[in-house]
């Protein structure tokens, strides 16, 4: 539930940008890519330089030119690590300016009752948007990458796959 919240409010963002009427659409990406482990079809980006890559195609009727990027992960304090976690990623777009993007944990309140000790998976789901405005051609995709921004002891670990990331925009 709290991840169809996330979404909508990332898509009535979107809406509200819009001062024109059109149509919100969502695209999934045509490619994907990581340097990071893959552990039960998840990519972990653990360490510094560990990266992942989502290509989309430049979308017909994009209107305004704005996106936002909405990522579904797993979040969690370290390898076999604890419940309820937020972690953080660099998110770059093409050649445009980098974001930080906090991927909020769906149930924060599993830290307190789990501890910090591994939960095996459960308490790991988080999810966050972010905001850019594209210029692309037909010929030319979208490329979105992202990177782990934790530092030292509280380097979180982000899991993604390329079902992670959907990309939503308005069409006219």
């Amino acid at each position: 539930m709290k991840k169809l919240a996330v979404c909508v409010a990332g898509i009535l963002v979107l809406g509200a940008l819009s001062s024109q009427a059109g149509t919100l659409k969502q695209a999934s990406a045509t490619s994907f890519s990581s340097n990071g482990p893959k552990i039960a079809g998840w990519h972990w980006l653990r360490h510094r330089g560990e990266k992942a890559k989502w290509v989309f195609a430049c979308p017909g009727g994009l209107f305004g030119g704005e996106v936002v990027f909405c990522f579904s992960t797993l979040s969690t304090n370290g390898v076999n690590g604890g419940a309820g976690h937020d972690s953080t990623l660099q998110v770059h777009l093409g050649h445009g300016a980098r974001k930080r993007l906090t991927l909020k944990n769906d149930c924060p309140l599993l830290k307190d009752l789990a501890g910090a000790g591994n939960s095996h998976g459960i308490g790991y789901p988080s999810h966050g948007c972010v905001k850019y405005t594209v210029k692309c051609t037909f010929k030319s995709p979208i490329v979105i990458e992202v990177s782990n921004e934790g530092r030292g002891r509280s380097m979180g670990h982000t899991a993604v796959k390329k079902s992670s990331v959907k990309m939503t925009y308005v069409a006219h």
